[in-house]
């Protein structure tokens, strides 16, 4: 197109040095950024963050700095593409500092930060502290995504009740039906063994998803309840092959190594982790021809774990 000498715009660079960031194209990327040095259109919103979203992307963070201090005077979009990009990168502190000096933050903003404090290690009291303050400003309200982070957050420091008082809240904003905020918060009750708790509230959902019975399933197995996870295993209308290979598993470790047979046998969703669950229940169980059947039958699917 470029050589064709068709006039490019605002849109054409933006398109493209997206698909570079996808693709992590840093030398394609590069020159498309000289095209937009020559044809003036760096100043332009939608191409300044595609910009900084290209850099960041291929974690080349000093450019997407340079970038970013050159044009955050006239393009406000940058201020969240940049925070996205040192927290890509790992760059917590540099994230927060960044957090404070913005003028305008809104709930993506907030929910980003706090979402990677709780993937980070040793970052859920820091997730916490910000949904705090989030809370206290009135800045912004909390959406699904910030509850569905901060109840995660306080599964994995096991803080009961903390946890308990999100929960409330999220109620009074209507998310309790949530989906996604209902594994989340069966593994917060899991995890601070709240079992009952737990099995409450897949049971008040009027149409628990695949990914409720595996959080649901998953913790109960976990707390060597595999009569209770069998029992909704058998009134799902439909499984996945998670499902399958929890179910199988569960039965292996409880040494029920028939059921997991006949629950191999009956899977309609066989992947190659099915048969790498069942190659381990075979080889617990003393099977080692079954085993070595099954695993020269996986020839072409195999995987490290297989």
């Amino acid at each position: 197109m470029h050589g064709s000498y068709v006039r490019l715009n605002e849109t054409t660079f933006s398109i493209v040095l997206s698909v570079c960031a996808q693709l992590k194209c840093l030398i394609n990327g590069k020159q498309i950024h000289g095209l937009v040095l020559k044809s003036g259109y760096e100043s332009f919103e939608f191409v300044g963050s595609s910009l900084l979203y290209f850099y960041a992307n291929c974690f080349e963070i000093e450019e997407a700095k340079r970038v970013f201090e050159e044009l955050r005077e006239e393009n406000g979009l940058l201020w969240s593409v940049m925070l996205v990009g040192y927290v890509q990168c790992n760059m917590m502190s540099d994230a927060f500092d960044l957090f404070m000096r913005m003028l305008r933050r809104d709930v993506v903003v907030w929910t980003k930060l706090i979402s990677w404090y709780v993937k980070s290690e040793d970052g859920c009291e820091k997730a916490l502290e910000l949904f705090r303050w989030m809370i206290e400003s009135g800045e912004v309200m909390p959406d699904e995504f910030t509850f569905d982070a901060v109840v995660r957050g306080c599964g994995r420091l096991g803080v009961l009740h903390e946890g308990r008082v999100v929960h409330g809240m999220l109620i009074k904003c209507g998310y309790e039906f949530d989906h996604l905020i209902g594994c989340a918060l069966i593994e917060f009750y899991f995890g601070c063994e709240h079992i009952n708790e737990a099995k409450r509230i897949y049971d008040r959902g009027a149409n628990p998803g695949l990914d409720a019975s595996s959080s649901i399933i998953s913790g109960l197995i976990l707390m060597g309840r595999i009569e209770d996870a069998e029992l909704i295993f058998n009134r799902l209308t439909k499984a996945n092959s998670v499902l399958y290979n929890l179910m199988m598993k569960g039965y292996a470790v409880e040494g029920r190594f028939e059921d997991s047979k006949r629950l191999f046998e009956k899977n309609p969703h066989r992947t190659i982790f099915s048969s790498n669950t069942m190659i381990s229940v075979y080889s617990k169980n003393g099977e080692i021809d079954k085993a070595l059947k099954l695993f020269e039958e996986t020839k072409g699917e195999r995987n490290p774990v297989t």
